[in-house]
């Protein structure tokens, strides 16, 4: 991982107000996402950049993830073995450090990834990001208008989709949580070509995140091997808390 001195894209602008009852807006989402839903798993090669905190960061990974929420991501280093190795179950993570030998285990994915990057996500909801959908699919509860071009979908727990008419087509541009907010850029055919996690300031300023994931080599629905999702720790690996890891702040450093 290096420093990177290039400077953050503006944020995604999205409509302020209450907005109006739409009854088109869910239909909206359905079109937007028709593609991604199908999406049962994905590998890609990730140059993730931005800030974690008061770090600039860049590193670049190998991810594999499945809708079912199980999810393997390789921190590549310019020779030899990865940085790390993270592979996560629908229950369960592990976390491997594999030059110092240190392993965190037996936390949720979400836990692992606050720790690691500041970001909580499920791996099914990581899933879903990557490709295009936002987050795993939840119940819409309500949608709004903001004029002609703008929908919002409130979804299950309290999350909203953003959507805008792209030359007469829905797209998902954004969705937004109390802790996170999802913005896509440079969608082409229908699919995401960079897709941008940022944490509000006003939680925690002294750990706002704001990272860009830029895709490339993406395969859809490729047959992923389960040992794939499946971590041989060595014998002599250190056990390591989330404390420690936090406190180290390895995508980071």
């Amino acid at each position: 991982m290096a420093w990177s001195c290039a400077s953050a894209p503006p944020r995604l602008a999205l409509p302020t107000g209450a907005g109006t009852p739409a009854a088109d807006a869910v239909p909206w989402l359905e079109r937007a996402t028709a593609a991604c839903a199908g999406l049962t798993s994905l590998t890609a090669e990730v140059a993730l950049r931005g800030r974690i905190g008061p770090r600039r960061v860049r590193a670049r990974l190998l991810a594999g993830t499945e809708a079912s929420g199980r999810v393997r991501l390789e921190a590549l280093a310019p020779f030899g073995a990865p940085l790390f190795v993270l592979v996560a179950s629908a229950e369960t993570a592990t976390l491997l450090l594999t030059r110092d030998e240190r392993v965190v285990s037996g936390h949720p994915l979400e836990e692992l990834l606050d720790a690691l990057a500041g970001l909580r996500l499920t791996g099914a909801d990581l899933h879903a990001a990557l490709g295009g959908c936002g987050l795993a699919p939840r119940t819409a509860r309500d949608g709004r208008a903001y004029g002609e071009r703008w929908r919002g979908v409130d979804v299950d727990p309290s999350a909203r989709f953003w959507l805008s008419d792209d030359a007469g087509a829905p797209r998902l541009v954004g969705v937004t949580l109390p802790t996170l907010s999802i913005e896509y850029g440079e969608v082409t055919a229908g699919w995401p070509q960079r897709v941008r996690l940022v944490t509000p300031r006003a939680v925690d300023p002294a750990s706002a995140v704001d990272v860009t994931l830029g895709l490339s080599q993406v395969e859809r629905n490729p047959a992923i091997p389960s040992d794939a999702f499946h971590l041989d720790v060595p014998a002599g690996a250190l056990p390591m808390t989330l404390d420690e890891l936090r406190r180290e702040g390895r995508l980071g450093s």
